[in-house]
């Protein structure tokens, strides 16, 4: 976390050749950044193949799509589309790991939904988990119309590096993810899920984040998980209820 870009990010690493399994129907899309890199994202059609509704996921700091993928089990079934992407460094994409450039891409993915694929902007979700919630925040911060859900988020990176390093400053970071900064200034939904067992980002950050937005009248709803932990949501037939009642009301 302190000076070194690799301190926080896992990334698997795969070969330009390498081809993706899933059980499910998919799509491998590969676009290039103005900055001549290549971006790798997969687009998964909800069972219903009529919907327009889609998730633009943004997933944490390790592994890459090989893995992520199986992700679209927890949206395909209840209606909506995933389009999921990976990192710079990340998987088959080129380039290296830098705020800037995980932010820049975002938008470019975006703008892909929006005028390649045809998705109405009332019928997207920016879906962020761990440090993909800082991606997720700052798209939804220049776009504030879309709906934005965050699981396991954190108030910003320093504020989350003092847990582990006391004598941390911020400057020290190369990353800094001013979450909480940004999310003043979105009007649209929010919706968090967190557990409370989570030993990586404390549950606090999302009870502070909630209190913050609630004392500004912001549409936020805090769904805590009980016992649950940083990479395990999924388990838990709590999320999936909150999640597809999120889903269902928009």
């Amino acid at each position: 976390m302190v000076e070194s870009r690799k301190a926080d990010f896992f990334p698997e690493k795969l070969s330009e050749n390498f081809i993706f399994h899933f059980p499910n129907e998919f799509k491998e899309i590969k676009l290039t950044t103005p900055d001549g890199e290549k971006s790798y994202g997969l687009f998964f059609p909800s069972k219903n193949n009529l919907s327009k509704k889609t998730i633009l996921f943004f997933h944490g700091n390790a592994g890459s799509l090989r893995t992520w993928g199986r992700i679209y089990e927890d949206f395909l079934p209840i209606g909506w589309n995933l389009l999921i992407t990976d990192y710079r460094g990340y998987g088959k994409n080129s380039g290296s790991i830098s705020e800037e450039s995980m932010n820049s891409d975002a938008e470019l993915w975006l703008s892909y939904l929006l005028n390649e694929i045809k998705i109405p902007r009332n019928e997207i979700v920016i879906y962020g988990r761990s440090i993909g919630t800082g991606v997720a925040i700052d798209l939804v911060s220049k776009n504030p119309d879309l709906n934005l859900f965050l699981e396991t988020p954190f108030i910003d990176l320093f504020t989350l590096a003092r847990n582990y390093y006391p004598f941390i400053q911020a400057w020290m970071l190369k990353f800094q993810f001013q979450n909480l900064a940004k999310l003043k200034n979105i009007r649209s939904k929010i919706r968090i899920f967190h557990g409370t067992q989570d030993p990586i980002i404390p549950y606090s950050n999302s009870e502070i984040i909630f209190k913050k937005l609630k004392e500004q009248n912001q549409d936020v709803i805090l769904f805590t998980i009980s016992n649950g932990s940083h990479n395990d949501l999924t388990i838990y037939p709590e999320y999936h209820r909150a999640l597809k009642n999120s889903l269902d009301e928009l």
